[in-house]
C-alpha cells in the first residue's frame, strides 16, 4: 500500500476519474504577487482600460526563473508524490512501472 504525504486517496482517485486535482494553496501568495505585480507595464495595458488589451493571447518572454519546486512546493511535492503511484494504477500494475 502506497503512503501520501501530500494527496488523499479522495486526491488520487480524482486524478485518476478527470485528469486534475485542485491544490489549495499550491502557490504561495507571495510568489503569485512577485510573478504578476508588474504584469501590466510588461504588457504595455491599463488593467483598468480594456481597450488598451489589444491581444487575446500573449506569449511574453521570461524575465525570471524560479524552480519549479521553490515557485509552488505544494503543487510540486504532490506532483513527484503523484507521478509514478498513479502512472502505475493507470496501467494496472500496482507495484510500479519500469522505464
Amino acid at each position: 500500500m502506497v503512503q501520501y504525504k501530500f494527496l488523499t486517496e479522495s486526491d488520487r482517485a480524482h486524478f485518476l476519474s478527470h485528469g486534475y486535482i485542485k491544490i489549495p494553496g499550491a502557490i504561495p501568495s507571495e510568489n503569485v504577487e512577485a510573478f504578476t505585480k508588474n504584469v501590466w507595464t510588461r504588457l504595455g495595458w491599463d488593467p483598468k482600460d480594456q481597450s488598451t488589451w489589444i491581444q487575446e493571447t500573449v506569449h511574453m518572454p521570461r524575465h525570471r526563473e524560479v524552480p519549479t519546486r521553490d515557485f509552488m512546493p505544494k503543487a510540486y511535492a504532490a506532483a513527484c508524490e503523484s507521478g509514478p503511484s498513479i502512472q502505475s494504477a493507470q496501467l494496472g500494475n500496482e507495484a510500479g512501472v519500469s522505464r
